[in-house]
């Protein structure tokens, strides 16, 4: 059985059709897909993000146990402890300003 002309080009057509559908559909799906090149970029964002607030928490760390190092009982650091304590009892001389300061974030 002979295939006419159009009959070939009618089915070189569709298969040009068919694989420019699958090449679309699966380029769109690489760029916009669960996988893709956004989801990529928005997980590099994320992982930017989660960096720098692990090095503020790191920093934020290693100033407490710098403090807790201040008031082991080997090397208590006397200012550190009037500090606290003037804190934790509310005692002020009388020649003192206390000054309420908000706490930055």
């Amino acid at each position: 059985m002979r295939t006419t002309p159009v009959r070939r080009r009618k089915t070189g057509f569709m298969a040009l059709a068919v694989g420019a559908l699958g090449l679309a559909y699966f380029g769109y799906h690489a760029v916009y897909g669960a996988h893709g090149l956004d989801e990529r970029e928005r997980l590099l964002s994320l992982e930017q993000s989660l960096i720098s607030e692990r090095d503020t928490l790191a920093g934020e760390r290693d100033l407490y146990i710098r403090k807790v190092d201040l008031l082991r009982s080997t090397q208590l650091d006397p200012d550190l402890l009037d500090e606290r304590a003037r804190f934790l009892l509310g005692f002020v001389a009388e020649d003192e300003v206390i000054l309420d300061l908000p706490r930055s974030r």
